[in-house]
């Protein structure tokens, strides 16, 4: 037997204590990279008194029929504004219905999930502090 694809996903969300206050599209610009830029075609038809919201999504490919799912952008989570950083890496060819081939996949993925996490991070670490971590 084979799965059909396996795939794993982390969401993560910046609230003001991770932001320190700055403004959605200046957090996401300027400390996780992701460039926020609309084309003048569209920047000349909005109220130019207001600040855009942004949601960014990316499909990358990453080899080996593996692609990283990526969307980065502002959302209300728990009633509350915050910044989601959406990551998944899915295979998508079969995967032998075994616990080792599954786990080598999911393992090898959670380790570029949160590299990816960590380096986009690292210039607010000092503020990331896991729900339930003392």
């Amino acid at each position: 037997f084979e799965f059909s694809s396996i795939s794993i996903r982390y969401i993560n969300a910046f609230t003001n204590a991770h932001t320190g206050g700055m403004d959605a599209v200046d957090f996401i610009e300027n400390v996780l990279g992701f460039k926020c830029s609309l084309p003048d075609s569209v920047l000349s038809r909005k109220v130019q008194s207001a600040k855009h919201r942004a949601f960014l999504q990316f499909q990358v490919p990453m080899g080996d029929q593996v692609v990283l799912n990526l969307g980065v952008g502002e959302v209300v989570s728990n009633g509350h504004e915050a910044i989601v950083m959406d990551i998944s890496l899915s295979k998508n060819a079969p995967v032998a219905a075994d616990a080792r081939a599954a786990m080598e996949f999911l393992a090898s993925s959670r380790n570029t999930i949160h590299d990816i996490f960590f380096e986009a991070t690292k210039s607010i670490e000092d503020r990331l502090h896991p729900r339930g971590a003392k």
